[in-house]
């Protein structure tokens, strides 16, 4: 059998297309990166095109192909898998965090282009001649995508990392490969398999070299995602650690604290220590509420982070870091006090949306009523009005279909003097039926806790709070009321 170098390298090409391509799926299967996808989409649409080029189709399916309407496919699929081209780049070498006019400016063109090519394949294949798309693509589309590429090319040097070297030389190898193909055919020699450099196989060799380098890529992708979880984790890990020993350290302060009271009964008169007893005593169990709120909370906005960080959205993890030390910051300095105002509750509320919004791609709607002055000075014990919203979004709008709205309402009745706090999730009774379920029975520590606190704070500051949580009756959803004056 006679050796003919253009079927040899067609088989090398589509070979390596085939084995990149499943590789970069089964990566992506495994960790849902877009960029994988993307590759895999390009590799196959190449090796689509690839198989139109087959040596193994017959002399007559190929010349049926050259000459028929079904010529205008051969063009199209080359529009497809160019397009998808810019997509991976964009995903690939994150254009998006390090030149983000230049990924608005690809956002917006390559659907453009697709599109036009579409329906000018379209129109071509019922209204003209199939040669019209041929020439629509030589002269229009293929000068489009190479301008595109120059730039592209050029512009990637901007990006920080070792990726955008192997992507430089895979993608200006077969940018290369691919025109020096097209003008050589257009001068009339792609149909010379006899010659020994058919200007077909010096597209094949630079879509090889390409696969080559792209392959590298996709190693040095996966080994950067590997490294950059296992630093993740091993931070997380330590966040954790230094909690649980800041914990253990307050815990044990407190403790000590107890006993040295105790020993202080013990020694004094108690008619005369009667007094002071019962007023450290409360305010012990005061501040013993705020600390176990503290960690509650905490712990729960450190879940959200550690979520991002091990779906591996690097910039979601730092979005998540950013809001949630302001968020810290608002909470460490309400704790310190006995009583805040509740404009600064309303400053705790909104950072702490913001943190669970990262988590939930911003479907949780927060609508605070605009209150006069007066009543966002009013005073009362902090860190009340956060658990509330903490389980209306996690027992009330989380098991919510996607596609529904979700939000929050806070709003002041002046006439009952009551702030009310309401959702539109799936109310109180279903919350409590899924809690059964689930068979859990934790989740109402933070609400308890309210309850338990608002009882001291009213005895020591001689206030009148109260609170209720109810289902609303007229829509979906649960009502929190908080009372300024009792009832």
């Amino acid at each position: 059998m006679e050796f003919v170098l253009q079927y040899f390298l067609w088989h090398v090409a589509s070979t390596s297309l085939f084995i990149i391509g499943t590789y970069s799926f089964a990566v992506w299967f495994r960790i849902r990166q877009s960029s994988f996808l993307f590759y895999t989409i390009f590799s196959y649409l190449l090796l689509g095109y690839m198989v139109l080029r087959s040596p193994y189709l017959s002399e007559s399916f190929f010349q049926l192909l050259r000459n028929s309407d079904l010529n205008v496919f051969f063009w199209l699929i080359q529009v497809f898998y160019n397009g998808i081209y810019f997509y991976f780049f964009l995903s690939f070498l994150d254009v998006k965090k390090y030149l983000p006019s230049l990924y608005r400016f690809i956002k917006r063109s390559i659907p453009i282009i697709i599109f036009s090519g579409l329906v000018l394949a379209l129109i071509t294949l019922f209204f003209l001649n199939h040669y019209v798309f041929r020439s629509i693509f030589i002269y229009g589309f293929s000068p489009v995508f190479t301008i595109l590429s120059i730039f592209v090319l050029i512009r990637l040097w901007a990006i920080p990392g070792k990726l955008k070297y192997f992507f430089f030389i895979g993608s200006t190898t077969y940018l290369l490969g691919a025109l020096i193909s097209l003008v050589l055919s257009v001068l009339g020699l792609q149909y010379d398999i006899t010659f020994f450099i058919a200007p077909i196989c010096i597209y094949y060799i630079g879509l090889f070299i390409e696969q080559i380098f792209f392959g590298l890529c996709l190693s040095l992708k996966v080994q950067l995602i590997n490294d950059e979880r296992v630093h993740l984790s091993r931070q997380n890990e330590e966040m954790n650690k230094n909690m649980n020993i800041k914990l253990r350290s307050e815990l044990e302060k407190r403790e000590k604290e107890i006993r040295n009271f105790e020993k202080e009964i013990q020694e004094a008169r108690l008619e005369k220590l009667k007094v002071n007893y019962d007023k450290k005593i409360n305010e012990l169990k005061l501040h013993s509420l705020r600390s176990q709120m503290n960690p509650h909370f905490i712990f729960n906005a450190l879940n959200s982070i550690k979520s991002a960080l091990i779906e591996n959205d690097q910039y979601k993890a730092i979005d998540y870091l950013s809001k949630f030390s302001s968020l810290l910051r608002k909470v460490l300095e309400s704790s310190k006090n006995e009583l805040i105002t509740l404009d600064e509750e309303l400053q705790i509320i909104k950072k702490y949306v913001q943190v669970e919004n990262s988590r939930f791609d911003h479907d949780i709607d927060l609508r605070i009523q605009k209150m006069d002055k007066r009543i966002l000075q009013m005073k009362f014990p902090p860190l009340i009005l956060q658990p509330i919203v903490e389980n209306a979004i996690w027992h009330g709008l989380v098991p919510l279909d996607k596609e529904m709205e979700k939000k929050i309402e806070v709003h002041y009745d002046d006439n009952s003097e009551q702030l009310i706090i309401e959702d539109n999730g799936i109310g109180l009774d279903k919350a409590r039926q899924n809690r059964q379920k689930k068979s859990r029975k934790s989740n109402s520590l933070g609400i308890d806790n309210i309850k338990e606190r608002l009882i001291y704070f009213n005895k020591e500051f001689g206030m009148n709070f109260s609170f209720v949580l109810s289902q609303k009756t007229s829509s979906p959803g649960t009502r929190a009321i908080l009372r300024f004056k009792g009832n």
